[in-house]
């Protein structure tokens, strides 16, 4: 299985290079950080980082409060799983 993966990584490498060659080849830029990459102020990046933060942490509680009123505890499911295989 292990050459299997190998083997799919080699073939998918050498079928996407010919389009991140440039890439690949280029030089290294240093110390860049994510605000000098994006060409922003620093703390625009950051409140925009603290958004992101937010908005995840806001989704997964409202996926977790969903989760566990269907009844469908996650470790039922694995102890279910693994009693009927």
């Amino acid at each position: 299985m292990v050459m299997a993966g190998i083997s799919l990584g080699t073939l998918l490498f050498a079928a996407v290079f010919p389009v991140i060659e440039s890439f690949y080849t280029s030089t290294d830029m240093g110390v860049v950080t994510l605000p000098e990459l994006l060409g922003m102020n620093h703390w625009l990046v950051i409140a925009a980082l603290a958004l992101v933060a937010a908005g995840m942490f806001s989704g997964m509680r409202s996926f977790e409060k969903r989760w566990h009123s269907s009844n469908r505890s996650p470790l039922k499911l694995i102890v279910t799983h693994k009693r009927d295989g």
